[in-house]
Order: C-alpha cells, then sequence, then structure tokens
C-alpha cells in the first residue's frame, strides 16, 4: 500500500486556465502554483479553481488508468 501511495505522490499532473499554471500529485496535494499577473484578483480565482477542477479531473484519470490493472 504505501508503493502505491509513493507512486501517486510521485506523479505530477500540471493544469492551466486564463495563464494560471498549477501542479497536483497523484494524491491531490497542490505542489505549485503560478499566477497571471495580467489578471484581476477576481479572474485569478476564477482561474485557480477552474485549473484546480481540470487538474483534479487529470490526476483521478491518470491513477485509474496507472492503477486499474493492480487491483
Amino acid at each position: 500500500m504505501r508503493d502505491l501511495q509513493k507512486q501517486a505522490q510521485a506523479e505530477i499532473i500540471e493544469a492551466e486556465s486564463n495563464g494560471v499554471k498549477i501542479a497536483i500529485d497523484g494524491t491531490l496535494n497542490l505542489k505549485d502554483i503560478k499566477l497571471n499577473p495580467d489578471l484581476n484578483i477576481e479572474d485569478q480565482e476564477r482561474a485557480i479553481m477552474t485549473a484546480f477542477r481540470d487538474g483534479v479531473s487529470k490526476v483521478k484519470s491518470a491513477m485509474a488508468q496507472k492503477f486499474a490493472g493492480m487491483i
């Protein structure tokens, strides 16, 4: 089980929305965020939420594919 968790933590998925970039690991921990200085605060907030939702979806899909044969 620990090996699976380590593998998931090592998997980094990136997502982007409106110039805001995030990186999430396979255990859904936010690892990095880069803001777009050209956006106002409200647009930054929307972009962060959109990128995070997209990133979580990508992580779930990647983890399902990666570990499908192990279960």
